[in-house]
């Protein structure tokens, strides 16, 4: 499991109540290795989660829209960070939890990381060693302590005819610590045909689970009552598929289990 790069499944150790076991498949975390990837330091990506969608898809809400339908998200997962944390050299220091991504080239649009005092960010645009701009939200430090599981919650409602302003809300365990406003780096509409969102990477000795993407703004009500819910719609068990990359672009297929329209609840299996 910690060998250079790798992501591991065990069964989750997170807060999330479980559910029936007799209806839904166990929950697992996705654990990343503690070991940095030999040779390759200066790699732009180590080790992540990828989950491709087209310009259109189920997946593409949020930023750069103005349809009514598509202009709000909200994302939360659970995330737990090493008791001592390990940074990547070429990522300023960030623990990038999870990035939307265009094109082929991976450039980024938006990171939602945590730094390495605890503060908990949204970053805009390619850039991570230009984190604490204008155009990012950030808490104050201390709110994502290591060795504790901690359930993160980010809404973004965009504004305006090319989707690219909007105001965002941090919350921690359902509670709101920061809002804003933001600007998204411009992009060509032919850069967001083909987009990813990044669980990772450089997240290096972590555990991610129940990763739930919306496509409307959750209130704090429900980020707080719901946070260690399971989603009974995960007793559906719907399949969606994403991959793990690496930093020589090779993929390994993963399969997850669709718990609602746009998120999926970390039910998780892997062959790396």
């Amino acid at each position: 499991m910690d060998r250079p790069g790798a992501i591991g499944f065990i069964e989750s150790t997170s807060l999330v109540d479980p559910g029936d076991d007799a209806k839904v498949r166990p929950a697992f975390d996705a654990c990343f290795s503690s070991a940095e990837l030999v040779g390759n330091t200066g790699a732009k990506y180590r080790r992540a989660l990828v989950l491709r969608f087209k310009r259109g898809a189920a997946l593409d809400i949020g930023a750069y829209h103005s349809q009514a339908n598509r202009i709000k998200l909200t994302l939360e997962l659970w995330v737990l960070r090493p008791e001592q944390p390990i940074w990547d050299p070429t990522s300023s220091g960030l623990d990038t939890l999870v990035t939307r991504v265009a094109d082929d080239d991976g450039s980024r649009l938006w990171t939602l990381a945590v730094d390495k005092d605890g503060a908990l960010i949204l970053h805009t645009g390619e850039d991570l060693t230009a984190v604490g701009g204008p155009d990012d939200v950030r808490t104050s430090p201390g709110v994502i302590e290591s060795g504790k599981w901690h359930h993160v919650g980010m809404t973004m409602e965009c504004k305006g005819r090319q989707g690219v302003q909007s105001s965002i809300a941090l919350y921690v365990h359902g509670k709101e610590v920061v809002a804003g406003n933001v600007r998204f780096p411009a992009v060509t509409e032919t850069r967001l045909r083909n987009q990813a969102l990044l669980v990772g990477p450089n997240l290096l000795g972590h555990k991610i689970t129940e990763l739930r993407l919306w496509a409307m703004i959750r209130t704090p009500e429900d980020l707080y009552d719901n946070r260690e819910t399971y989603l009974k719609l995960a007793e559906k068990r719907k399949r969606l598929a994403f991959k793990i990359r690496d930093v020589t672009k090779k993929a390994v297929a993963v399969n997850a289990f669709l718990s609602a329209p746009g998120s999926f609840n970390g039910a998780m299996a892997a062959n790396t």
